[in-house]
């Protein structure tokens, strides 16, 4: 997810923007890449948010740049905020609903503005 002033930057190839939010789910057999090599790589590259959704645990993994590392925490139900998006934000319930919720009215709630009441 880009922030609005990177919008008008991607274009071409290779995109030469920054975003500012990774969202990632990752597999048993990625899981040491996606949690630490990814994580190290994202920092490096100054992306302030990466959230890595963890299937097999049912979790969360919300990485937040503090300096030049990730502060990592791991959730595992209720609503997360992205620090870096105002405004977006997702319950983590719906990650490993069973069925998974409609994309369409998850994304109505979060544009409704209702979390931010």
């Amino acid at each position: 997810m880009l922030p609005p002033e990177e919008v008008p930057k991607a274009k071409g190839v290779p995109l030469l923007v920054r975003p500012a939010l990774v969202i990632e789910v990752m597999s048993p057999s990625t899981r040491t890449i996606d949690l630490v090599e990814k994580a190290e790589d994202y920092a490096l590259a100054g992306i302030s948010e990466y959230w890595a959704v963890d299937p097999e645990h049912k979790e969360l993994v919300i990485h937040r740049l503090e300096g030049a590392r990730y502060r990592a925490e791991r959730v595992k139900e209720g609503k997360v905020r992205s620090i870096s998006l105002p405004g977006f934000w997702l319950d983590v319930g719906w990650l490993f609903g069973d069925p998974l919720p409609s994309v369409t009215e998850c994304l109505k709630e979060i544009l409704s503005g209702e979390h931010e009441r």
